[in-house]
């Protein structure tokens, strides 16, 4: 590159055709050893053995997290209890059982097909028995078992089939390689776990032809060799017996269907979690005593339990509880704050129970996220959060996560996420052109500056050849603002840096083989290029420094193929320009006199190519401008406020995105005026005026 830029400079007799031949075949025979080392490696990438061994790994770790989450950061959750059934395809169920969620693996490998459906009410555990198998296969070591990889369905456009879906998902969400990633899913080496098929559509739009049931039909033609491929699926009840009126359903499968929190199963938990247990001594009575009433129903799951004794163990700075458990009575007879009278005399025994479940069910939802801020006001060490603040901008990405999927909106040819909450995809809540339009405006202002501060440090009367490289220039800006404005130009790097592994050890490897390589690129200079002065001297030791730490990076990282982190997605893009945009810009000041001529101007480039190789970042950055431009509850740090959230027990991580810690919160907080702290009049108006204007204007 170096001589590259010397040539047009050079002189009669500077160069010696001989030692350029041999140069220049010196350098093939390099390509060539490359090609084959890249070969090589490729090959080895695509090793399924390998590759089995390295996604397991990833799996265990990452299913384990996810499981100390669900659970509250303890080991010790329900023995929840579920009927084993193995359904005909008459509908009618045969060989009925019953089982508990610690035999759950025995019951996976005692099925004739290896093909299971978990079903069973909203918050009953469907996800944390996935978790349980998955933790449980991913850590059998026997030869030739699959790896189980949960798949969040809600992600899934089921006009794409399902192998793309799932190599698409390795490689994004677990950085793995293309070729081991498709040579894993088609040579059926791993047990897809399809999490959330209810969450793909609401349960009064299922039909043959719906998404859940092209996505059906998809999984049932699923073939290994000549019979079905093994798979795992997690439904609602309501939703598997929707689609079983139109004839559909996992076939050869066996359908567990996760029973009701026993009473004695709620004691336990109760008095695992409670910091004085006989404060819930009168509900638990009431859960013993009438097992079938209002109470019981309502907190009949794990998920109601967590929420329950989130709200009623919330404690002030000196200690006091802040709420007593028994007033969840008076909430079940009617007394809570939409409750009235006439409502409940005017239904009959089942309406009124049905009234009674959900009234328990709204109220301890609404008061969740502020006692859950509180707590982790109390107990996390940096910046305390206002309940209040936090409640608006979570009710904000609930509304505008439920409108995609209740209305499957989709924009610039794809599906608006209804679940996830991704930093390089959540663009599209502040307005379906807003954040595009200061993508592109903020790549213009530098390439204006740049032109601008050029021709007044050039001078116009200088040179016209000038002015001409200029306005070229511009017209290169003019491209790629509009490539900024496309829909989906920002997609996330898949950064492995060995910085996030936290590994000394390997961290002094790296270093010091980039120290040693551009050591090495040192001495070639002082022995090729010595005449060139010590300017040269240093850019070639800057550019062998950065950029043999750039490409080094991987072979340093303990753990190739971790699994994605949703505060990556940014830093991580930014991380890379750096390493590519400064050693580049560092090399080009010192040796080229044409660019060392130019003062801000120099700069002012180099930080557009950094914007226009930062497509995440700076989309990120438009999108949390257009909010407060639109007075949306959205902070300024709103990566940091996710992270803190999902501390708090109220996300939950999937890949690399959030989610609400359940689908019930996502519903709840979306509807108008959910939470106990919520949006003021003003910007729910503003909100609801909002979502009308993109109601009438196509996101497309």
């Amino acid at each position: 590159m170096i001589g590259f830029m010397m040539l047009p400079n050079a002189r009669l007799g500077d160069v010696d055709p001989a030692s350029a031949v041999i140069a220049l075949l010196a350098l093939g025979a390099g390509l060539w050893a490359g090609y084959q080392a890249y070969e090589a490696n490729r090959w080895q990438e695509t090793d399924v053995g390998a590759g089995v061994v390295r996604l397991r790994e990833i799996v265990v770790a990452k299913e384990s997290a996810a499981r100390r989450h669900l659970l509250g950061d303890t080991d010790r959750q329900i023995n929840l209890e579920y009927s084993v059934q193995l359904a005909a395809p008459d509908l009618e169920k045969t060989g009925g059982r019953s089982g508990k969620l610690d035999k759950i693996y025995q019951d996976w490998t005692a099925s004739v097909h290896e093909r299971l459906v978990i079903v069973g009410p909203a918050g009953a555990g469907k996800t944390v028995a996935a978790v349980e198998l998955a933790i449980a296969l991913a850590t059998d070591e026997e030869e030739g078992r699959l790896v189980p990889v949960r798949l969040p369905a809600a992600k899934w456009d089921p006009t794409r089939s399902f192998e793309e879906f799932a190599i698409d998902y390795l490689l994004n969400e677990f950085e793995l390689s293309r070729s081991t990633a498709e040579s894993l899913v088609k040579s059926r080496r791993i047990l897809p776990i399809i999490d959330g098929l209810d969450e793909m559509e609401e349960v009064e739009e299922l039909g043959y032809s719906s998404r859940v049931g092209v996505a059906v039909r998809e999984l049932n033609r699923l073939q290994s060799g000549v019979a079905k491929t093994p798979l795992v699926v997690t439904c609602r009840a309501e939703h598997y017996d929707a689609l079983r009126r139109v004839n559909l359903w996992i076939e050869d499968a066996t359908e567990i269907a996760i029973e009701h929190v026993e009473p004695s199963e709620a004691r336990a938990f109760i008095s695992r979690r409670a910091a004085r247990a006989e404060r819930w001594e009168e509900v638990l009575r009431e859960l013993e005593t009438r097992p079938t009433g209002t109470l019981a129903l309502a907190l009949a799951t794990p998920w109601k339990l967590t929420v329950a004794t989130t709200v009623y163990e919330e404690r002030t700075e000196t200690g006091a509880f802040v709420r007593d458990p028994t007033e969840l009575f008076a909430v079940a007879t009617g007394g809570g704050e939409k409750a009235t009278e006439t409502e409940a005399s005017t239904q009959d025994s089942v309406k009124a129970l049905e009234f009674g479940v959900k009234q328990v069910n709204s109220h301890i939802l609404s008061l969740f996220v502020p006692a859950a801020v509180h707590v982790q006001n109390q107990t996390a060490r940096g910046h305390r959060r206002s309940p209040k603040k936090i409640g608006q901008s979570l009710a904000i990405i609930a509304e505008y996560l439920e409108k995609n999927r209740s209305e499957g909106r989709r924009l610039g040819g794809r599906s608006l996420p209804a679940t996830d909450i991704a930093l390089h995809e959540i663009w599209p809540l502040a307005g379906p052109r807003s954040p595009r339009v200061l993508n592109s405006a903020f790549v213009l202002l530098i390439g204006a500056a740049v032109a601008a501060t050029g021709l007044f440090e050039i001078g116009i009367q200088e040179d016209a050849g000038n002015i001409v490289g200029f306005l070229g220039m511009v017209a290169v800006v003019l491209v790629c603002a509009a490539f900024q404005f496309s829909c989906w130009n920002a997609h996330p790097s898949r950064v492995r840096s060995v910085l996030a592994s936290r590994r000394w050890a390997s961290i002094a490897s790296w270093l010091l083989f980039s120290v040693a390589c551009s050591g090495f690129g040192a001495l070639v200079s002082v022995a090729v290029l010595s005449a060139v002065g010590a300017k040269v001297e240093i850019a070639v030791l800057i550019i062998f420094f950065f950029v043999s730490a750039y490409f080094s990076a991987n072979i340093f990282v303990p753990e190739r193929g971790r699994s994605a982190n949703p505060r990556t997605v940014v830093a991580g893009e930014l991380v890379e320009t750096f390493a590519l945009v400064a050693p580049l810009a560092i090399a080009a000041r010192l040796t080229s006199e044409a660019w060392s001529s130019f003062g801000i101007t120099y700069w002012l480039g180099v930080l557009l190519f950094a914007a226009i190789l930062s497509p995440v970042a700076v989309r990120y950055l438009s999108f949390v401008i257009a909010c407060r431009l639109r007075s949306l509850p959205i902070p300024f740090r709103f990566a940091a406020m996710l992270a803190w959230c999902h501390s708090a027990g109220i996300l939950r991580i999937s890949g690399s995105s959030y989610q609400f810690r359940h689908l019930e919160l996502q519903v709840h907080l979306a509807s108008s005026g959910a939470i106990e702290h919520g949006r003021s009049a003003r910007t729910r108006v503003r909100s609801r005026a909002h979502d009308s204007a993109q109601s009438t204007t196509p996101m497309s």
